[in-house]
């Protein structure tokens, strides 16, 4: 028989939580193959303080944005526009065919949209108030193993140079 002992703590600090995220962690890993994710953030600074930011990681050929955020006395100046653009950009880059993420802010699911995004799932009542939406953005299909195509003629009967 085991020597196994429950405890029951409240409030628990990170350093009481750390082994369990570990264990989940190297859980995931070996569960997907032993790929570890990329992770990747974008930070936005004025004069050397962090005023915004977005983050997240890749695993096969996805990327998951946990996190993007500008500081309150900045919103509406278009950073978060430049924030999710830029973390985009590097995650389409690194190969990623889509960008995904999850959000119970209501207020920002028309952010997304605008940005191209669209919803794919939801969880109604996620907490008691709030429906978790699940929200993605394809890469350009145009962009993806795709040769370029020849030009049109500007003008009937002649070829493009």
């Amino acid at each position: 028989m085991s020597n196994a002992r429950l405890s029951v703590v409240h409030d628990p600090d990170e350093v009481t939580i750390q082994p369990i995220l570990e264990g989940l962690h190297r859980f995931g890993v070996e569960a997907i193959g032993g790929i570890e994710p990329k992770k990747l953030a974008v930070l936005l600074t004025i004069a050397g303080q962090t005023i915004g930011g977005a983050a997240g990681q890749e695993v096969k050929g996805y990327f998951y944005l946990g996190h993007l955020w500008v500081i309150a006395a900045e919103r509406s100046r278009s950073y978060g526009s430049q924030l999710l653009a830029a973390i985009e950009a590097e995650a389409f880059a690194m190969g990623c065919s889509e960008v995904r993420l999850d959000t119970m802010n209501s207020n920002s699911i028309p952010f997304y949209k605008r940005h191209g995004y669209e919803a794919y799932a939801q969880v109604p009542e996620y907490i008691p108030g709030f429906t978790k939406v699940f929200l993605r953005k394809i890469k350009d299909k145009s962009d993806i193993g795709v040769a370029p195509t020849r030009p049109r003629a500007a003008h009937p009967g002649r070829t493009a140079p």
